[in-house]
């Protein structure tokens, strides 16, 4: 059921009702990945490689969407959106925390901030903090900092001089 793929009502497109659901109720595919995870997970225990593999091409076809993204085009997926509706600021976060380049995570997350969009900015912050290159992880941090809570400035000044 997890992995299930069916036909769209009209019949022109193809899509797999537990991610549209996890991501409906969520507004991002972080939940349905856990899920996947955990599927995974139980298919390489019990040697289920047909199970896995599927497993792994839904993600990596999952991660692939939110790493191609560009800033303006999740900037427009915020503020205008798609025929489905306008992303949440939460999802578009997630979306840049599942990126797999560094590079473009600052990017993604800067644009989002110089397009005024509110984000939760404790998770904004927290997805600032895991970018795993020294430079684009400060110029994230360095976005972020006029806008964040006097709270939470403190948080971001210590990761923006910690090493990883």
């Amino acid at each position: 059921m997890l992995t299930e793929i069916v036909p769209s009502a009209d019949g022109q497109r193809f899509y797999q009702p537990w991610q549209a659901a996890r991501s409906a109720a969520e507004g991002s595919d972080t939940g349905y990945l856990s899920d996947l995870a955990i599927l995974w997970d139980w298919a390489e225990r019990r040697h289920k490689p047909g199970i896995a593999l599927c497993c792994a091409l839904i993600a990596a076809s999952l991660r692939s969407r939110s790493g191609n993204l560009t800033p303006e085009l999740l900037v427009q997926l915020v503020q205008i959106g798609t025929p489905e509706g306008a992303w949440s600021a939460a999802a578009a976060l997630e979306t840049v925390a599942h990126m797999p380049e560094p590079k473009r995570q600052a990017a993604c997350s800067g644009a989002l901030v110089e397009a005024g969009i509110s984000l939760p900015w404790e998770r904004a912050l927290e997805v600032a903090r895991t970018i795993d290159h020294e430079w684009h992880r400060a110029k994230a941090l360095a976005a972020l900092a006029p806008h964040l809570p006097s709270p939470l400035l403190a948080a971001a000044l210590t990761a923006a001089r910690t090493h990883h």
